[in-house]
């Protein structure tokens, strides 16, 4: 401070108007204080929010495993696969497809054996007239037989060609459940693992969002205690020579 300086000095005190306020906060203060020092961990649930599967799903997807997992499954839709992919080809027309060839010997023979009982009663068996009317005969009902057999092989090799990627796709079947069941078992380890991490994120947090919590608690509340300022502010002394001088100046002028 220089000299002829001095200080003039002012507090000034906001108080609440209510006496019971600042009491009121000591206590809030002494609560999160006590608060905080009884658990400076926080609080936060300690365990894991993985709930894991039940019996009933682990038990039905062992069950589709296993089903998708047996031979006999997956060999039955290859048997299905491989004899429609062979209808689709066309390796089952006429006397290749063994069905057909049971029902037009059986034809050949029932047309055989009545044409022969016939002329036989007539007493013109063996005779030329006998094999040309057998000739005639076989031709007649197998050549209607073979047309419509021709008819119905077109049919079904149509159809088993329409269905043979569905046939496919049947085949892939055991594969694509195993994998769904695989994939299931993926997410439910990927959850476990969720869980652990979310816990432990909780456990690490807990302390920082306790404080901060408190923290926020009294910055809210603080303002309702009032402040006191206190401001100080220098004032110039007058200078002993210029009074004399001011005053001189003063009688001088008087003259």
């Amino acid at each position: 401070m220089a000299k002829g300086e001095t200080t003039q000095t002012t507090v000034q005190s906001n108080a609440p108007s209510n006496p019971d306020v600042n009491p009121t906060l000591s206590k809030l203060l002494k609560g999160v204080q006590s608060e905080y020092d009884a658990n400076p961990k926080g609080y936060y649930f300690d365990k894991s929010l993985y709930g894991g599967m039940g019996g009933t799903t682990n038990n039905a997807l062992s069950s589709i495993l296993s089903g998708a997992n047996n031979p006999a499954v997956g060999q039955a839709f290859g048997n299905t696969f491989n004899e429609v992919s062979d209808i689709a080809a066309g390796n089952r027309f006429g006397m290749n497809d063994p069905g057909y060839a049971a029902l037009r010997g059986n034809l050949e023979n029932d047309v055989t054996t009545a044409n022969l009982g016939a002329f036989n009663n007539s007493g013109l068996f063996g005779s030329d007239s006998n094999r040309k009317q057998l000739t005639n005969d076989l031709t007649s009902a197998l050549g209607g037989l073979d047309y419509a057999n021709f008819q119905s092989d077109i049919a079904r090799q149509q159809q088993a060609q329409a269905s043979q990627a569905g046939a496919y796709q049947n085949t892939l079947l055991p594969g694509q459940t195993a994998l769904n069941v695989g994939q299931m078992q993926d997410a439910d380890r990927q959850a476990a693992l969720q869980g652990e991490s979310d816990l432990y994120l909780r456990q690490q947090g807990a302390p920082t969002d306790f404080l901060a919590k408190l923290s926020s608690i009294l910055a809210g509340n603080a303002a309702s205690g009032g402040s006191t300022s206190t401001t100080t502010t220098p004032i110039q002394q007058p200078n002993p020579l210029q009074l004399l001088l001011s005053g001189g100046l003063g009688i001088a002028s008087l003259l």
